[in-house]
């Protein structure tokens, strides 16, 4: 890209690994003074029907509004750890459904430059059995993708930079 990145896209699941990302991704996001979207997508179990109502503090709802409302409350927990001016630098958003294509549809409408997401670094017969949505990304996205390991923070040099900071210069 000649100009740099305008759109970047970082899909997290909460974990150690989608830390990692989204440093490398507000690294990069301020770099080339691009939008920074960190996406999240959870899936709700098949047999939680629309129709399915839990009692709550509030009353009756609908399970799939409490799966939901977990989720939110889940990445609220993750991103309190990033500082305020980190969390200002980013959008959140939320969807619903299998993580990977809903990744790669909102890379495609969205006209994202880059995809920064981590990954666990499963291998062998725990990545055939859980699979793995980084490698079906990799394979299919529309754009570039960076692929942060779980480690990546430990790659600072003493200025503090990234990893994929060092390697623009």
């Amino acid at each position: 890209m000649v100009n740099g990145y305008r759109r970047i896209l970082c899909p997290i699941d909460t974990s150690a690994c989608s830390r990692a990302a989204v440093h490398e991704a507000l690294a990069l996001a301020r770099r080339f003074g691009a939008e920074l979207e960190v996406l999240h997508v959870h899936r709700v179990p098949a047999y939680v029907q629309p129709t399915i109502l839990v009692w709550a503090a509030v009353g009756p709802r609908p399970l799939w509004e409490l799966a939901e409302d977990q989720a939110k409350a889940e990445v609220e927990g993750f991103l309190s750890g990033f500082s305020g001016e980190d969390r200002a630098a980013l959008r959140v958003s939320y969807e619903v459904g299998d993580a990977a294509n809903v990744i790669l549809e909102r890379a495609k409408t969205a006209g994202v430059d880059l995809l920064v997401l981590g990954t666990h670094g499963r291998t062998g017969a725990r990545r055939v059995v859980l699979g793995s949505v980084a490698e079906r990304v990799v394979r299919l996205a529309p754009c570039p993708v960076l692929v942060v390991p779980m480690n990546a923070r430990e790659g600072r040099d003493d200025g503090g930079r990234s990893t994929s900071e060092r390697e623009l210069k």
